[in-house]
């Protein structure tokens, strides 16, 4: 019985080991890898860095003043037309520039204007890169339906969005 015993004894043993080289086995060709990501976002921005004014009344007799100031921020321009009258138009050149470093691109203006103005805006298709300057043109006209001695005011609001190279 001694015998059965030790070859039980051994029996398990020998089992252990086994499982004990299959564990060690496991854990030699076992290998644990890594890849630490770090992500930093680009910045879109897009700034008016010139407003150029062209009063399309003649010289003579000068009535009208058309003046455009860009923000301090150089995110909006006020664009003020002083002694005008129906017929009367004025063209505001915009240099807009991708000050971030992201591509943007112009999506489209939003106009909110009474029916005495008319305003138009016009922005070049396509990408534009990063430190790229475009020209946004924006043309305001006094329509026949402005009356004597009125203010009206207009809001133009430009939009620009994400492009992909």
């Amino acid at each position: 019985m001694n015998r059965v015993r030790d070859k039980r004894v051994i029996a398990a043993v020998a089992l252990l080991a086994l499982l004990l080289a299959g564990a060690a086995a496991f854990a030699i060709f076992r290998e644990t890898l890594q890849a630490r990501i770090e992500v930093a976002t680009g910045k879109f921005d897009f700034s008016i860095r010139n407003a150029t004014v062209v009063d399309n009344e003649p010289k003579e007799p000068d009535i009208a003043k058309c003046e455009a100031k860009i923000a301090g921020d150089g995110k909006s321009v006020n664009i003020t037309i002083s002694n005008a009258y129906p017929l009367y138009r004025c063209t505001v050149n915009l240099t807009v520039e991708n000050v971030g470093t992201i591509h943007g691109r112009y999506e489209n203006a939003s106009i909110e204007v009474p029916a005495a103005l008319s305003v138009n805006v016009t922005a070049p298709p396509g990408i534009i890169a990063p430190k790229q300057r475009v020209n946004v043109v924006i043309v305001v006209s006094v329509t026949g339906a402005a009356e004597e001695d009125k203010r009206y005011s207009a809001s133009v609001v430009m939009r620009f969005r994400q492009a992909l190279p």
